[in-house]
C-alpha cells in the first residue's frame, strides 16, 4: 500500500531529531516537503551533484557511500527510518559530499533546497538545522573513533552497536546489512567479520540472518564494545 503524505509526516515526527523540535518548527517544515519514491539501487543523489534539497527516510533502507580518493566507492552505512540527508549541502549551499542510494525500495518527506533557504530565513529555524548537522557530526566522530579500535572483535561489536541504537525499528533492532557491507564498514576482511559473528552469536548478542543481523542484547553488545552507550558516545565538549 502506498504511503500518504500524513503517514509520512507522523513517522518523521515520531523519532530522531525532528521529534525533539518544536511542533511549530516541525510543521513549517513538513508542510514543505513532499513524497518520493526510489526503486531498489536508484540513488537519491550522488557525490558532487548540486544540492537539491534534503530528504526524511520514512520507509526503506537506504546506502550511504564516500568516494576514496581513487574513486572507489565504499559503504559507510545502512540508514532506516527516520533519518534525515543532504541538510550539510543545503547549509553550505553547496554540492552533496556522499552518495545515498536504496537498498530497497524506498519513501522521502522531500524539502526542495528553495523551501530550504525560506525556512533558514528564520534564526530559530536555522539552529534547528544546525542541531541536525551536529547530530551527523557526533555520529561521523564515534565511527572514526570505532575504526581506531584495535580489537576487531570490539570494533565490531562497537559498530554494531551504533547500527542499532540508530535503527529507529521495533525491538530488538534487525540491522539490514551483509556480511561483505560490515566487513567494509570496519576494515575488516570478510573471513574475520564471520568470525566475529560466530563468537558475538554463540554469547547470545547477536543472530545473524541473511542480509541482516538481529541484535538480541544490546546492553551486552555494548559491554562487548567497552565504550560509552552510543546514545551519549562521541559528544562535542
Amino acid at each position: 500500500m502506498k504511503m500518504t503524505k500524513d503517514e509520512a509526516c507522523w513517522i518523521a515526527k515520531a523519532s530522531g531529531w525532528l521529534s525533539g523540535e518544536s511542533r511549530d518548527f516541525q510543521e513549517a517544515l513538513l508542510s514543505r516537503c513532499h513524497l518520493r519514491g526510489f526503486a531498489e539501487k536508484e540513488a537519491l543523489f550522488h557525490e558532487g551533484d548540486p544540492c537539491a534539497g534534503v530528504h526524511a527516510l520514512v520507509s526503506g533502507v537506504l546506502r550511504i557511500e564516500f568516494a576514496t580518493p581513487d574513486r572507489d566507492y565504499r559503504i559507510a552505512s545502512v540508514k532506516q527510518p527516520v533519518f534525515w540527508s543532504g541538510s550539510g549541502a543545503s547549509m553550505r549551499r553547496g554540492a552533496y559530499f556522499v552518495t545515498a542510494t536504496a537498498a530497497s525500495p524506498v519513501t522521502t518527506l522531500f524539502l526542495p533546497h528553495h523551501e530550504f533557504e525560506r525556512l533558514v530565513e528564520d534564526a530559530g529555524h536555522c539552529r534547528a538545522f544546525a542541531r541536525l548537522s551536529l547530530e551527523h557530526y557526533d555520529e561521523a566522530q564515534n565511527v572514526v573513533g570505532q575504526l581506531l579500535i584495535g580489537d576487531v572483535e570490539q570494533r565490531v561489536a562497537a559498530r554494531l552497536a551504533l547500527l542499532a541504537e540508530k535503527s529507529g525499528g521495533p525491538q530488538p533492532p534487525v540491522i539490514p546489512v551483509t556480511q561483505a557491507d560490515l566487513a567494509e564498514m570496519c576494515g575488516l576482511s570478510r573471513l574475520t567479520i564471520q568470525q566475529v559473528l560466530n563468537a558475538l552469536e554463540k554469547r547470545g548478542f547477536i543472530k545473524a540472518g541473511y542480509r541482516k543481523i538481529t541484535v538480541l542484547d544490546a546492553g551486552a553488545l555494548v559491554g562487548r564494545a567497552g565504550v560509552p552507550d552510543p546514545a551519549t558516545a562521541g559528544a562535542i565538549v
